[in-house]
């Protein structure tokens, strides 16, 4: 089954596609449209629904998380649904895949990301963000004197990091990670 809307008035559930107004699939209009899919509201110029993929495409497409955990843009974004009668509406997006120029916004209890890549995936099941191809980051903490910064060629980004805690992994050739803890005046690469 293919679904293409050039306006999409639509909510997602578990239940299935729920129309607003008059809708038929194969027909376009003109705008852009902005509507929640289980835990998170997803817009772009054209929205294609393709069995369990959202394909979002044309203006900026946008996927941003209901409870404000992550905010995704890119050229290209296919949002992976769990379909089925016991899926419970926060367990809906199993995947998130930005491509295209992807930037990505990531807020922990106790700081925030944001960062920019060629690619970027988002994964229910293991709750980490990873990011491919020319990999750039800023972290906000409070615990830091500055912003720091990640650079690499991969990095993976756990959001499930209780607070005061930070779990990222950066890979490449090479990849840098720069803090500066409040006091102290350091840098670590590796």
């Amino acid at each position: 089954m293919k679904i293409r809307f050039r306006v999409a008035i639509a909510v997602i559930t578990a239940a299935g596609l729920t129309c607003i107004g008059v809708i038929k699939p194969g027909t376009t209009a003109q705008g852009e449209s902005n509507q929640p899919v289980g835990p998170v509201q997803v817009s772009a110029r054209v929205i294609e629904w393709l069995e369990q993929d959202l394909i979002l495409t044309g203006g900026t497409p946008r996927v941003h998380s209901l409870d404000g955990r992550f905010d995704f843009r890119g050229g290209k974004i296919v949002v992976t649904l769990n379909r089925g009668k016991s899926v419970q509406r926060k367990d809906l997006v199993a995947k998130v895949v930005a491509t295209g120029g992807a930037t990505v916004d990531a807020k922990l209890p106790d700081r925030t990301v944001h960062a920019t890549a060629s690619k970027a995936t988002y994964d229910h099941a293991s709750e980490t963000v990873v990011f491919e191809g020319n990999v750039k980051a800023k972290v906000m903490d409070p615990q830091l004197t500055e912003p720091g910064t990640l650079v690499g060629q991969k990095a993976t980004l756990w959001l499930n990091a209780g607070p005061g805690q930070t779990r990222v992994k950066v890979e490449g050739a090479p990849a840098t990670i720069q803090v500066t803890p409040k006091g102290e005046n350091q840098e670590r690469k590796g």
